[in-house]
């Protein structure tokens, strides 16, 4: 019998990533004290530990970031403290791609007022 033998690009993630959905408002700013100007340029998919979004600048590996989610029926947003852990240009939308870790899990409960 074949065995399917595991690569490098295997998915190797401990929690499912679900899209997000269309009326989440997304903040993203850098470092840790929720200064400066908003970043954001859109949400991908969110995870209960991590994010991944589209920003207007490059960010740097292991970065520290701070995203706001605010979800349908919220009216002020969570925030969450992350950690850049890759960053790559997206061509089409002139925008960039950035994936972060969020430093403590986010809940399950929280989870659905956002996927």
């Amino acid at each position: 019998m074949s065995e399917k033998k595991s690569t490098a690009t295997d998915d190797r993630r401990l929690v499912r990533r679900r899209p997000l959905k269309k009326g989440v408002a997304i903040t993203v700013r850098k470092g840790t004290l929720g200064l400066g100007p908003n970043l954001a340029a859109g949400g991908e998919e969110l995870s209960l530990d991590g994010v991944q979004l589209r920003v207007r600048c490059e960010l740097k590996k292991g970065e520290e970031i701070q995203v706001g989610l605010t979800g349908i029926g919220r009216s002020r947003p969570m925030v969450l403290v992350a950690e850049v852990r890759w960053c790559r240009e997206d061509e089409e939308t002139e925008s960039f791609l950035v994936g972060a870790k969020f430093r403590r899990r986010l809940a399950y409960a929280d989870l659905g007022s956002f996927v």
